[in-house]
């Protein structure tokens, strides 16, 4: 898979691709993304070859990323690893949108995901999306460490 494109709204798009992939999207669009990894602090370029990234870009910008990683305990599990909207970007349902989107690929691929523990500010703005996608998906099954 070299990445396929979920949907376009407006001028943002999301897409969904090997971490490799997305770093180097990133190192190819400097001239955008100079400061991502500052914006968007939950990436980390030395994990990236184990994730499959679903991520929104305004042009070439990257402007969020929902990291997942298959479990290396249990193979019926993805990992996900974090949920990171740029602070210019929030508010417009990125955040929900990456969360179906993790849904439908766990769905997809046959495996259930387990949600890493969420910072402070993920649990109070989080958490109505996570439980809003588990009522929509009933069949994905979703485990939280927070609870």
């Amino acid at each position: 898979m070299r990445y396929r494109h979920l949907f376009e709204n407006n001028d943002i798009q999301m897409k969904i691709m090997p971490g490799n992939d997305l770093a180097l999207f990133i190192s190819r669009n400097q001239d955008v993304n100079q400061d991502t990894f500052e914006r968007l602090r939950y990436l980390h370029v030395n994990e990236m070859d184990k994730e499959i990234h679903i991520a929104h870009f305004d042009g070439q910008r990257v402007v969020s990323s929902l990291a997942l990683q298959i479990n290396p305990y249990d193979n019926d599990e993805l990992w996900l690893k974090h949920v990171i909207v740029d602070e210019d970007y929030r508010n417009r349902g990125l955040a929900s949108e990456l969360y179906q989107a993790a849904a439908d690929y766990a769905r997809e691929k046959n495996k259930a995901i387990k949600r890493s523990s969420s910072t402070k500010m993920g649990q109070e703005y989080l958490s109505h999306v996570v439980d809003r996608v588990k009522r929509r998906n009933p069949n994905v099954k979703i485990i939280d460490q927070d609870k």
